[in-house]
């Protein structure tokens, strides 16, 4: 499924950035990063014994904020488009779902 990786990609380069700089004078850094993701994963017609289901498109968005080192918010939508679909005949899917948190460490 197509999803967006920049901040996958920001974070990668950060790491050999830093690495480059310890490498360079011995000395560590603190890397930091958030992270917003977006998908949309596609189905397409599909045979469910003798039934055909209609194909359809589900997007969903995630995010994260690390706030510092022991806390992180969190927070993602699922079906954001609020689809109607079936991946199995007579079973329906939920619509949108929203959820929200926080992580912490100690």
């Amino acid at each position: 499924a197509p999803g967006d990786y920049h901040a996958g990609l920001g974070s990668a380069l950060g790491i050999c950035a830093a690495l480059y700089h310890r490498a360079q004078t011995g000395e560590g850094q603190y890397i930091s990063s958030s992270l917003l993701a977006a998908g949309l994963n596609h189905t397409g017609r599909q045979l469910d014994g003798d039934l055909v289901l209609d194909g359809f498109r589900v997007a969903d968005v995630r995010i994260s904020y690390r706030l510092n080192d022991q806390v992180t918010l969190y927070g993602q939508i699922e079906n954001a488009l609020d689809q109607d679909y079936q991946e199995v005949a007579g079973f329906g899917t939920p619509g949108v779902s929203a959820f929200a948190g926080i992580r912490a460490g100690f």
